[in-house]
This record gives C-alpha cells, structure tokens and sequence, in this order.
C-alpha cells in the first residue's frame, strides 16, 4: 500500500514540475555576445557588408549621421552591397522563434538611405511592420501586434538599387510575453498527501505496537 502511495505522489510531483507552459525567446536580442550568432544573414552580393559593432557612422555624403547601441555595448548594421549598375541587391536579417499566446515584441531600428530607391524594411511572417525609404536622423522603435501562440519569423531586410548601398541597423529586440501559469493542486493532488499522511500514521502506529 504504502509502495503504490508514494509511486502516485511522485506521479503528480512529476506532472506539476512538467506541467507549465514552456516559453520561447529571442536569442542574442542586442547582439551583446559581440556576433551575429543566433541570427541568419542572406546576402545576395558577396561583398555586402554585415557587422556587429560598437557603432555606424555613415561613410559618405553630408551631414554625417553617427548611431549608438540603444541597448548595451553592440549594434547591428548592414548594407545589400553593390550588384552593378542598374542591378538591385539584398540583405537580410533573421531569426526564428515561438511564443506564448499573448505576446509581444519591439525592436529599435534605423536607416541611412543613399537613394530614395533604396529600401529597408522589418517584417513579421512576411507582413510588413515598418519600411523606410528616408534617412532616420535617430533610432526608431518598432512594435509588434499582440501575437498567438506559435511560431514567427522576424526579419530585417536592406535593398539597393545603385552603386553605393544604403545602411540599415538593428539593437534591442525585447520580447514581453506573459507570466508562467502557477499550476493550483487540484482535489485529487490534496487527496494523496492526505493519504500519505495516514500511511505514515500508521506505519508509527505499528512501530509502538512492535517495541
């Protein structure tokens, strides 16, 4: 008896530790491990550039415009490269993640434009959440809709259509999603440690009897 108790209370033990919902993340969320690791960068120049840095400044033309980390030491910053005259090029920025129902996400972003035909843009399982074909003198935050429980594909994605490539940047991909649901012992469970506690009563009963 006592042997069939405890294998019940270890199932319900067992059930309440694997019972919460398990929540995703965004990984390397402000490039602070100093990579690009976690994140998937397509290119379709070879010689487009991608780095992780402490700092952008734009390299040409006038007025020059510096952008900082909006959160801790690293940025990200990329250009599409040059395809040649008249040839469109493209980077991107992903990475692919699940989330608790309810959730929600922003990340902070800028784009330094050579030509107005350049174009960047930051999308949501193809839909598009923010695009910029202008300089953005500072920072900008984007927001995520409140999303279902599921799986997403955030990207960030950088055009060119002449021979000197526009800049776009990406830090601070924060993700807020609900707290874990506190599992509340159900009758049954009560039950048991009653149970439990009866055998032990017992079992101190016969000892006593038995000296």
């Amino acid at each position: 008896m006592r042997q069939f108790v405890l294998l019940a209370v270890s199932a319900v033990l067992i059930a309440a530790a694997t019972g919460g919902q398990v929540y995703g993340s965004i990984l390397n969320p402000s490039f602070e491990t100093g990579t690009k690791s976690d994140w998937t960068v397509v290119k379709t120049v070879a010689t487009a550039m991608s780095e992780v840095a402490g700092s952008y400044t734009s390299t040409f033309g006038s007025p020059v415009y510096t952008y900082l980390p909006t959160h801790g030491n690293w940025l990200f910053y990329a250009d599409a490269g040059n395809a040649g005259l008249g040839l469109s090029s493209l980077t991107t920025l992903s990475q692919y993640f699940h989330v608790a129902d309810n959730s929600s996400f922003t990340l902070d972003v800028f784009f330094w434009a050579n030509l107005s035909a350049d174009l960047a843009t930051v999308t949501l399982n193809g839909s598009t959440l923010w695009s910029k074909s202008a300089t953005t003198a500072v920072w900008e935050t984007v927001a995520s809709p409140v999303l279902s429980e599921g799986y997403y594909t955030l990207m960030i994605t950088v055009s060119n259509e002449g021979l000197f490539p526009s800049v776009v940047g990406v830090d601070n991909v924060v993700l807020t999603e609900p707290p874990p649901v506190t599992t509340v012992p159900e009758p049954c469970t009560l039950a048991i440690w009653s149970l439990l506690g009866g055998v032990g009563v017992v079992g101190a009963r016969r000892r006593r009897k038995a000296a």
